[in-house]
């Protein structure tokens, strides 16, 4: 019985436990209605808490009744809706994108939003066994690793709610076949929606489904469906196997995380096999963009190329709008555009604070009449203040021309570093301190009204400003990269 088999599927796979919520994707169409009615049979036993959502692409002319349908069902079994409408051939137009993979990401977002609302942990899917053998071929068309040609995993996180639990997709019917759900739906007495788009041959499912499949059974081998089934099953327990593999590997690997970035060390990344390093940056692509749909083969190639690549251009961007710069020896994955010359420049207030939300900075200023004993002190903080933490500078007021400023580089600058009589490019000390690409637009600058930089923040103050034994009032400054909760100079 269909019944029997999907209680087998989400026992083999922990789909379903007791007390779960559940929020049912329902679109209308046999797959979804299935899954519905079958959860729904199961509901008593486990102990279930059902909620329906319904989101209307605005494709279809027949997208009203779909939504009228849905809410009759609603009504009858008694389960909450939540609906949701969204122009994707409009936002498409607007946003660049095929209209596939806009409302791929408009739907999924809509579930998101609606489980945490409604604190679901699960939300259910009606993909089910034919679907799995068509995103296989659709993978393996591509040039898809093994990951891809696993095919859809029945079980897998997808966000978290506020407490900190997470919210998975299941896959209840992913283990029966289409013929099998339209035999139910019979049995049952159950009417769906159909989508006439299913058959429409301009999308590439339905020529697998119509066209490909057919002629691969009729032609080659009438079990193809068995076949593609054993096949990712290999490659899902190989993928299981990799990602346990390489769990130390990456750990080891990070410098630097967080949801726009991921830095990883080049010369450990290196050392590993081509199928390691391949495999390493995938996990770093897929925990930025959330998946790697977009990214292929010949992406993780140019990247494996641009760590290798001694001299020439050091970054790309992939899709997913994502940045990568090979920097010395980090490898930094950047999420969203590099905003490294977007030029600013700030007056300041001196003596005083001053705050600068767009750099989500504050400088703070002050001055002071100081003897021989208070500058031989400042002169010795300054010897010994380690490279790259020097968010504290000690200057010489009178050398400096008022008013002062805070920008970001300018073509042609040029720095005095402490101990230099010359003044080399400003472009060639960040080079000798190996900033990043990513960095040298972004580091903020203290300039004089003559435009003379006279304090590269984070990093050195010039020469030319610094205190000697001949300064008779000092300028005293600190920058809190965040705006800081208390503190004076």
């Amino acid at each position: 019985m269909m019944i029997d088999k999907v209680r087998q599927t989400t026992a083999n796979y922990k789909m379903i436990e007791k007390g779960d919520k559940i929020l049912v994707a329902l679109s209308g169409g046999p797959d979804s209605l299935c899954l519905f009615h079958i959860l729904f049979e199961l509901k008593r036993e486990f102990g279930l808490k059902l909620y329906l959502a319904h989101f209307n692409h605005g494709i279809r002319r027949e997208s009203a009744g779909d939504v009228n349908y849905v809410r009759r069902l609603s009504k009858k079994f008694k389960v909450s809706l939540r609906l949701a409408r969204k122009d994707i051939p409009k936002m498409a137009k607007e946003e660049g994108g095929s209209i596939e993979m806009i409302a791929r990401k408009a739907r999924y977002q809509f579930l998101i939003d609606t489980a945490r609302e409604l604190r679901a942990n699960k939300i259910a899917l009606g993909h089910n066994q034919d679907d799995q053998v068509e995103t296989f071929l659709l993978n393996f068309l591509r040039g898809s690793g093994t990951a891809g040609l696993s095919g859809m995993p029945a079980k897998r996180k997808l966000a978290r709610l506020k407490g900190g639990k997470n919210i998975y997709i299941i896959r209840p019917l992913i283990g029966a076949a289409r013929e099998e759900i339209i035999a139910y739906l019979d049995k049952k007495k159950l009417r769906p929606r159909l989508d006439a788009s299913n058959l429409s041959l301009a999308f590439k499912r339905n020529k697998i489904r119509w066209q490909l499949l057919p002629l691969l059974q009729k032609e080659y081998n009438p079990n193809i469906k068995g076949v593609i089934k054993r096949i990712t099953e290999i490659f899902k327990e190989e993928d299981i196997f990799w990602q346990e593999y390489l769990k130390t590997i990456f750990k080891n690997s990070i410098l630097k995380k967080s949801k726009k970035e991921i830095q990883l060390n080049l010369k450990k990344v290196s050392a590993q096999a081509e199928a390691v390093q391949s495999r390493i940056l995938q996990r770093a692509l897929r925990q930025l963009l959330g998946d790697l749909r977009g990214i292929n083969y010949a992406h993780i190639t140019a990247i494996k190329k641009l760590c290798r690549r001694a001299t020439g251009r050091k970054f790309l961007t992939l899709p997913g709008n994502v940045q990568v710069v090979k920097n010395y020896d980090k490898l930094i994955l950047e999420k969203g555009k590099i905003t490294r010359d977007y030029p600013f420049k700030f007056p300041i207030k001196a003596p005083g604070g001053n705050f600068f939300p767009v750099l989500a900075a504050k400088l703070e200023i002050g001055f002071k009449s100081c003897n021989k004993n208070v500058l031989k002190r400042h002169i010795e903080k300054l010897r010994f203040m380690p490279f790259g933490k020097k968010f504290e500078a000690i200057l010489d007021k009178d050398r400096l021309k008022f008013p002062l400023f805070i920008r970001n580089r300018f073509p042609g600058d040029r720095f005095q570093p402490l101990g230099l009589t010359t003044f080399p490019k400003l472009k060639k000390y960040f080079i000798n301190k190996k900033i990043s690409l990513l960095e040298r637009g972004k580091n903020p600058l203290l300039v004089d009204s003559r435009g003379r930089i006279a304090w590269v923040i984070g990093l050195e103050i010039a020469d030319w400003a610094k205190v000697t034994a001949k300064t008779r009032k000092i300028s005293k400054m600190k920058y809190n990269p965040f705006p800081p909760q208390s503190g004076n100079l």
